[in-house]
């Protein structure tokens, strides 16, 4: 009450001032500076300002809105419940006010006022999520208030404290603000015109709406967070122009919601969405569709472009759209944890990625399926990376490529170029060239799968420059060379290789060295060298792991189907040395020493 009374007179007398500097002020003057004053957090000078414009228009609707706010701020529930009483009965059943009030309502602890507040808004909006879960927690701390022993207790030791044991029971929440307007565009000229910093809004779409590119950007505003979902099922928003729907600047979060679908048109110029030092994040139920991008400066990005901004995929879709580059997504940096990005392809002669073009791409979940590259790229017909793949979960299925690396396209141009999985699916990939599954210049594998991946070339499974696997699988891959595996170096201390099929090399086919130190290659076919590993190299030794020879009606036995004596185990190119039988964890091989000293003519 003490403060009240003093910030009563404070508003007097800082009026008063207003008033002497001059009555020529208008309304609107008053209300820019209390946005300011309110985006530094000087919440007392934003309420002074506000206030100056209501007494100029007593029906200034924002000014009496964002005084109410300015109130919850410093916690004066009171004049912001008289505020959004006020604002209520000049404009009914508005859900951003019914929210604020209820949420003032709820600190201040009457939340049986708060309860009804929230179940107004449900019966305008029952598809309000974000009420529903007030709700709950509001009546949960209704409960707990009335029926828990600890806060009663406190209440009537402290009852000078009992506001202050109230507010305990609900976390503080920032509010969000329903952004109102009678379509799509309205909602988005009300956002331009009366963002502040620090706040979340949120844009519910009420059916489909076709618009031109906008640009979200705020002077002199910053860290503003707009989030778009439908209500009452899936909305579309198309684009009408030649551009991008939306460029996202810095100091601003775009968060693609529930039921929102963005769709482009097939004679584009431009990503249907252009992160500009932004961030942009999809959620479970969002989708961006049908953009293709012919720019002649390279297309980059058919559904998503991010330059130097932030993208994260926690769901939803990206599909049906082409680039030069990225048919999908075309990112400098790229968190992937769940959604699916699907039938995506890059457009003849583009650089590559027909799902994902990256310079960094963190891949925790989700699935990359069905995208393709066409020919004179190079490569990657799931995803291509520049500079680092890491993969930690997550399907990576279906792609395909006339060029290298069906699945994942490292970069070969690149020498710190890396890619890394530690868990996941690769799988059912296809190259016309080598890399069914991954083509990359250093590659290392601590888990997950890759299986059932095709090379007309070189490695079904993995190809590469320079390989380390530590765990995980590869099963069920074709090549011409190098089934599951061909490598110009290549160290394997863990893993299984298995059940892979090629000409030469089952297994493994080496150029240059390779170093094994432990895991099992196992169940390989060749149809001419090398059941399980092929060398063409001068360096191959084994001090650790499994290489099994062929026996008769044995599952795990590595094979040369057009006899023996062409290396079931290994097969040397370099001295023509050959192992037939098992080469079990005591079995040393060493290329370089012929005959039973290097363990070969077993």
């Amino acid at each position: 009450m003490k403060k009240t009374i003093l910030m009563t007179l404070l508003i007097i007398i800082l009026c008063s001032t207003a008033f002497a500097r001059g009555s020529s002020e208008t309304a609107k003057a008053a209300y820019k500076r209390g946005q300011k004053n309110f985006e530094r957090s000087d919440f007392d000078m934003a309420i002074i300002d506000f206030t100056t414009a209501i007494n100029k228009n007593p029906n200034y609707l924002n000014a009496l809105f964002d005084r109410g706010r300015a109130y919850i701020r410093i916690n004066d529930y009171d004049n912001a419940i008289a505020d959004y009483n006020t604002y209520l009965r000049l404009k009914p059943n508005t859900i951003s006010a019914l929210r604020n009030r209820a949420l003032a309502y709820r600190r201040k602890g009457d939340f049986d006022s708060a309860i009804v507040d929230y179940e107004t808004v449900l019966r305008i909006n029952p598809n309000h999520e974000a009420s529903k879960n007030d709700l709950a927690t509001t009546q949960t701390a209704k409960a707990n208030a009335l029926g828990t022993p600890a806060v009663t207790t406190q209440i009537q030791q402290q009852p000078g404290q009992q506001q202050q044991v109230q507010q305990q029971l609900v976390q503080h929440q920032q509010t969000d603000i329903i952004v109102e307007g009678s379509n799509f565009t309205q909602k988005l000229v009300w956002l331009f015109g009366n963002a502040t910093s620090n706040s979340t809004y949120i844009i519910e779409l009420d059916s489909n709406e076709s618009i031109g590119s906008q640009t979200f950007s705020f002077s002199g505003v910053r860290n503003i967070t707009i989030q778009i979902k439908g209500t009452g099922g899936e909305k579309v928003i198309s684009l009408t122009n030649i551009g991008s729907l939306f460029t996202i600047e810095a100091g601003v979060s775009l968060i693609l919601g529930e039921n929102v679908t963005l769709r482009g048109h097939n004679q584009n110029m431009a990503a249907l969405i252009i992160i500009n030092g932004g961030t942009l994040v999809m959620n479970n139920g969002s989708k961006i569709l049908g953009n293709i991008n012919t720019s002649r400066s390279g297309g980059q990005g058919g559904g998503v472009y991010n330059n130097r901004g932030t993208f994260i995929m926690n769901g939803g879709e990206i599909s049906g759209n082409s680039a030069g580059a990225g048919g999908g997504v075309y990112a400098d940096n790229f968190t992937m944890n769940g959604g699916k990005i699907s039938g995506n392809k890059t457009e003849l002669g583009g650089i590559g990625g027909g799902g994902v073009y990256a310079n960094n791409f963190t891949m925790n979940g989700g699935e990359i399926s069905g995208n393709r590259t066409e020919r004179g790229g190079r490569g990657g017909g799931g995803v291509y990376v520049a500079d680092n793949f890491t993969m930690n979960g997550g399907v990576i299925s279906g792609n395909s490529t006339p060029n290298n690396g069906g699945g994942v396209h490292g970069s070969n141009d690149r020498i710190g170029n890396t890619i890394t999985i530690t868990n996941g699916t690769i799988s059912n990939n296809t190259a016309d060239e080598s890399g069914g599954g991954v083509f990359g210049r250093n590659f290392t594998m601590n888990g997950g799968v890759i299986s059932n991946n095709n090379a007309a070339a070189s490695g079904g499974g993995v190809s590469g420059r320079d390989l380390t696997i530590i765990n995980g699988t590869i099963t069920g891959n074709t090549a011409a060379s190098g089934g599951g595996v061909s490598s110009g170096g290549l160290s394997m201390k863990g893993g299984i290789i298995s059940n892979n099929t090629a000409t030469n090399g089952g297994g493994v086919t080496v150029h240059n060295s390779f170093s094994m130190e432990g895991g099992y290659i196992t169940g390989n076919i060749a149809s001419e060298h090398g059941g399980g590993v092929f060398i063409t190299g001068m360096n191959f030794t084994k001090s650790g792991g499994t290489i099994y020879g062929f026996t008769p009606n044995d599952s795990n036995s590595n094979r040369v189907t057009t006899g023996n004596n062409k290396g079931h185990a290994v097969y040397t190119g370099v001295g023509v040395n050959r192992r037939e039988s098992t080469a079990g964890p005591e079995d040393n091989l060493d290329s370089r020493r012929d005959g039973i000293a290097g363990g070969w003519g077993l």
